[in-house]
């Protein structure tokens, strides 16, 4: 089979040229295809012109044009299928994220999986995309290190506010890194390449993203932080509540049988919150190695301290409601020894369980006080008892 020489090829790509078509990929496409079918003719008979009029009438009835503009549509219609997926993407996971952090200043349930959705749909999601459809639109380095620098400033922002909002470590790391990304990098280089009206030129949706984001860090980082003296001085509550319940044991195994049913359930009951306490410090706070407050996870919150205590407490090596069978254990052991004995360890608030009315929505300080101060109380009750008889 002969083959085409390259003036011939050269006139064939100016012809393909001249007919509209614009796309570098389908140029070199529609030349290898016409050279191909042309080849396969090529034995003399037939003149270059006549075999070139011939392969293109049969393999392009309608022309070039006509292929330059169904490629052009299909590609205008993945790119508005994507644009149309972006859009969805941000707009839903910027309202699930918003209202996720709504949910969690109020502390209600569900909170930390819409955040999740919100932060999943964002950063796995609409900026991928939007970076991908930006990265189209130029071939400019200076364009690429600007959509780059964007993308990358809005990714740590988002990952930023949803870590702090969790109360995670490195939450005010990513935000600051992120906000430096934007206002040092992407903004200048925005201005420069698309002019001082460039506002006006984001899309609404992108806009739309911006303000919920903005709402949202605002969630997050307007929860202020106590002061180091409140801190201090709620540490120094629970260590006086952990030194006088400590003091009071000591002095009630000189006093006690430990062979009583009463000594041994209060041992029980004693040991058994240890080691509630231990596992609810180590398991909010994954810093923690001895299970103790201490003064960066205090103020510390998380939903599965309700699931430990409260909701789903059965699935718990221990749990409220194990502590709450302990507790009215001893109790009942102790009214038996002493009728006239008063507590409120078995109080309920209105038409809240037990195990609500003393843990519900608490941060890690007040659960770790409040388990701190029932064994404080139940030593004391047991040193009333024996004192009573």
């Amino acid at each position: 089979m002969s083959a085409l020489s390259q003036l011939q090829i050269e006139l064939i790509r100016g012809d393909i040229r001249q007919n509209g078509v614009e796309l570098v990929d389908l140029e070199e496409d529609l030349l290898d295809h016409i050279c191909c079918t042309i080849e396969e003719q090529l034995d003399g008979t037939m003149s270059f012109e006549e075999l070139y009029q011939s392969a293109k009438k049969k393999v392009f009835p309608n022309g070039y044009r006509e292929i330059q503009e169904a490629t052009n549509y299909l590609i205008t219609q993945k790119y508005n299928n994507m644009k149309k997926t972006m859009n969805v993407l941000g707009i839903a996971g910027s309202a699930l994220f918003l209202i996720g952090s709504i949910m969690k200043t109020l502390h209600l349930a569900g909170s930390n999986e819409l955040l999740a959705l919100g932060t999943a749909s964002l950063v796995l999601g609409y900026l991928p995309l939007m970076l991908v459809l930006s990265l189209q639109q130029t071939d400019l380095v200076l364009g690429k290190l600007r959509n780059m620098s964007g993308y990358l400033g809005a990714t740590a922002i988002v990952l930023g506010v949803f870590l702090q909002i969790l109360h995670f470590s490195g939450g005010k790391l990513f935000f600051l890194v992120g906000v430096a990304l934007f206002l040092l990098v992407f903004v200048p280089l925005f201005i420069k390449s698309v002019g001082k009206e460039s506002m006006m030129k984001i899309q609404p949706t992108t806009l739309s993203v911006l303000l919920i984001a903005m709402v949202s860090a605002l969630f997050a980082f307007n929860n202020k932080q106590p002061s180091t003296a409140y801190i201090n001085s709620l540490l120094a509550v629970n260590n006086s509540i952990e030194a006088s319940y400590t003091l009071k044991k000591e002095r009630l195994v000189k006093m006690v049988n430990a062979q009583s049913e009463l000594a041994k359930t209060t041992e029980e009951t004693l040991a058994y919150i240890d080691k509630l306490k231990y596992y609810i410090v180590t398991t909010v706070d994954n810093k923690s190695t001895d299970g103790k407050l201490k003064s960066y996870n205090v103020t510390l919150f998380n939903d599965v301290t309700n699931d430990i205590l409260i909701d789903n407490s059965t699935s718990h090596s221990y749990n409220g409601k194990a502590l709450q069978q302990h507790v009215e254990k001893v109790i009942n052991i102790l009214k038996k020894e002493n009728s006239g004995l008063k507590t409120i360890l078995l109080a309920k608030g209105g038409d809240k369980s037990w195990t609500e009315t003393h843990f519900k929505n608490k941060t890690l300080y007040g659960i770790y006080t409040t388990l701190s101060s029932f064994q404080l109380e139940i030593v004391s009750l047991e040193m009333e008892t024996i004192n009573s008889k």
